[in-house]
């Protein structure tokens, strides 16, 4: 389950400063959710279920002409518990060992920019 905000400021004319969050629940079920277990060494303990990712984000959105338009933006993601960024320590080859299944949730951060051209 995820619920995400946003909301556009105008800044001048047609550019405008777009602000968002968004927070995501992870409730597993079966056999593919199940966290890892050190006695087994493997994903075998207890389905995953917990607040899971959280990210926030800034863009800008330039008009070009009528048709083209560019959005540059910013996105923070990271990590909304406990067991969402455990680690089990390290496997041979020196990778984090995840507790949830979908893999070990560190902060990022995202950039990019996106062009649209409408016709």
């Amino acid at each position: 389950m995820n619920l995400s905000f946003s909301h556009s400021l105008k800044l001048y004319k047609e550019v405008a400063l777009d602000i968002g969050a968004a927070f995501g629940y992870l409730a597993g079920h079966g056999t593919y959710f199940q966290t890892y277990e050190h006695s087994t060494g493997d994903y075998t303990g207890p389905g995953y279920n917990g607040f899971h990712d959280g990210m926030v984000k800034a863009g800008i959105t330039v008009p070009i002409t009528k048709a083209l338009t560019i959005h540059p933006r910013i996105e923070y993601w990271f990590p909304l518990s406990g067991k969402a960024k455990k680690s089990m320590g390290y496997d041979a080859a020196g990778e984090k060992i995840s507790y949830n299944p979908d893999g070990y949730l560190a902060c990022n951060i995202v950039a990019g920019i996106n062009i649209t051209y409408a016709f």
